[in-house]
C-alpha cells in the first residue's frame, strides 16, 4: 500500500508539472502561432497593400472596395498599416480618408 502510494504522488506531482510548464510555454507557443499566421494571412494580402500606394484616386477607390471585404477586422488595419509605413506623401490623405471611412480611429 505504501509503493502504490508513492507511485500516486509521483504520477500526481508529475502531472502538476506538466500543467505549469504548459502555463508558462504552452501559452506563448500558442501567441506565437498566431501571430506567425497572421504574419502570412497579411502576407497574402501584399498585392492589396501595394496597390493602395498608389496615387491615383480612381484606382485607390477601387482598391479601398476591395480592402472594405476582408472580413477580419484586424486584418484590415494592419494591411493600412502596412501601406502606409512606406507610401508616398500624396497618398497619405486617401489613407487617412480610409482609415476613417473603416472606422479606426487609433
Amino acid at each position: 500500500m505504501t509503493f502504490s502510494l508513492l507511485i500516486a504522488i509521483t504520477v500526481v506531482l508529475f502531472l502538476i508539472m506538466v500543467g505549469v510548464s504548459f502555463l508558462l510555454f504552452g501559452r506563448e507557443w500558442i501567441r506565437a502561432r498566431r501571430e506567425e499566421k497572421f504574419s502570412r494571412d497579411l502576407g497574402m494580402h501584399s498585392g492589396l497593400v501595394s496597390r493602395l500606394r498608389v496615387t491615383s484616386a480612381e484606382e485607390f477607390e477601387a482598391v479601398f472596395r476591395q480592402l472594405a471585404t476582408v472580413q477580419d477586422f484586424a486584418m484590415r488595419e494592419a494591411i493600412l498599416d502596412r501601406a502606409t509605413e512606406e507610401a508616398p506623401p500624396e497618398s497619405i490623405s486617401l489613407l487617412v480618408r480610409a482609415y476613417e471611412d473603416l472606422g479606426i480611429t487609433e
